[in-house]
């Protein structure tokens, strides 16, 4: 299934609560939320863009998205290309999921930067 599909169907179950950008990255692993959306509006759904306000400490929150009406025929979801591993200048490598490393040195490791 596709990124697109999955933040689709999301959109849809969520109804008016919606779906918010934090919930895309750390529940379903899709760092490109915002390009998705994107994509659904070029395809003729009418995404809003909603400010989920602050935090406690006064950090703004990352958006949410709701699905406001979807075209009045389903157009074809486009796929994506496939995602592919990142590489590093240090030699470190990200796997494709975003979550795991396949290679990973020390400053990766330990967030320290090594002078």
């Amino acid at each position: 299934m596709s990124q697109l599909s999955v933040v689709l169907g999301l959109l849809q179950e969520s109804g008016a609560r919606g779906v918010s950008a934090h919930d895309l990255v750390y529940e379903h692993g899709i760092t490109r939320g915002a390009a998705i959306i994107n994509i659904l509006r070029d395809h003729g759904y009418d995404i809003v863009t909603e400010n989920d306000g602050r935090t406690a400490d006064g950090r703004q929150k990352l958006a949410r998205y709701v699905l406001r009406g979807a075209p009045g025929r389903k157009p074809p979801v486009a796929e994506l290309p496939p995602a592919t591993n990142l590489a590093f200048g240090c030699g470190c490598v990200r796997s494709a999921n975003g979550r795991d490393w396949e290679l990973r040195c020390i400053t990766h490791v330990t967030g320290e930067v090594l002078a």
